[in-house]
């Protein structure tokens, strides 16, 4: 392709990233690659390091933060998203349990299920997938669908499981009249309920979204939470092979007593997956 000018391009048109184009730049007649124009428009790097304002409309995407930010010749203008995200492995990488009348979805990015209502207190539906090997860290943030009625309990979270004698252990939040409950249970299987681990009322109001990190140094398994994905507060920790030894992790939803004839369900959604070989709080 002959020598370009953005101006002269017809909307159709799609020019290779080694294609010239004609600039000016402080007063000085030159020519650069496409690809060196969009290097400099669209860049990357941590916050702290974000240059100076002096491009009007150049884009930066910071690697550790929580906002993207545009150039408006000035100042730098900060825009969602709120935070950085690690998409959820897709539905293939995942195993289901107990599925049965549950839709799972991937279509929009993030990972869900959804339950039909039910009478019945105990049907978890799962995704598991094989457990890293220890030491690793998780960090995920998911939404629970919570509905009108604060007395129906749906619940969500995270799961660690034996693949082999299908016992499990889950930490979560399910709904309350007094807010978010903060839920941590061993069941035996999907359908048969064991113990709880702990019940905090009120831990957090009906909020859009939870944050929860989980570590298995393999020695200890440790819990922990936050509000913004940065600062974590370590709040449970039970000994590796408390109430069985797990090799899958993943993610589960419980309806409890949503009622179907009302039309309400229960459901999950991941949005962010991290895995990291280390422990460490």
């Amino acid at each position: 392709m002959p020598d370009l000018k953005i101006s002269q391009l017809p909307l159709n048109a799609t020019p290779a990233l080694t294609d010239e184009i004609p600039i000016n730049e402080a007063g000085t007649s030159q020519k650069t690659k496409l690809k060196d124009v969009l290097a400099q428009e669209i860049i990357t790097g941590t916050t702290a390091a974000l240059p100076a304002a002096a491009h009007a409309g150049r884009v930066h995407f910071p690697t550790d933060g929580s906002y993207i930010y545009r150039d408006n010749g000035s100042a730098w203008k900060a825009l969602g998203p709120l935070y950085p995200m690690e998409p959820p492995p897709t539905l293939g990488s995942w195993t289901a349990i107990n599925q049965g009348t549950a839709t799972l979805d991937d279509s929009h990015g993030a990972v869900s299920i959804k339950i039909p209502g039910s009478t019945t207190t105990q049907n978890f539906r799962l995704l598991v997938k094989t457990a890293p090997a220890t030491p690793y860290s998780i960090t995920v943030f998911f939404n629970v669908l919570f509905n009108g009625d604060l007395s129906r309990n749906p619940y969500g979270g995270f799961v660690w499981r034996n693949s082999g004698s299908g016992l499990f252990v889950s930490h979560g939040y399910y709904q309350s009249t007094s807010g978010s409950n903060a839920y941590g249970l061993n069941m035996t299987s999907a359908t048969v309920f064991s113990a709880n681990k702990y019940d905090v009322a009120g831990h957090y109001s009906h909020q859009t979204g939870y944050w929860f990190r989980f570590r298995d140094n393999g020695t200890t398994r440790f819990i922990d939470n936050s509000v913004d994905g940065y600062i974590w507060n370590n709040y449970s920790s039970n000994t590796h092979t408390d109430f069985m030894t797990p090799d899958q992790v993943g993610f589960c939803c419980n309806a409890y007593t949503t009622s179907a004839a009302d039309g309400q369900h229960a459901g999950i959604t991941l949005y962010h997956w991290k895995e990291t070989a280390s422990a460490a709080f």
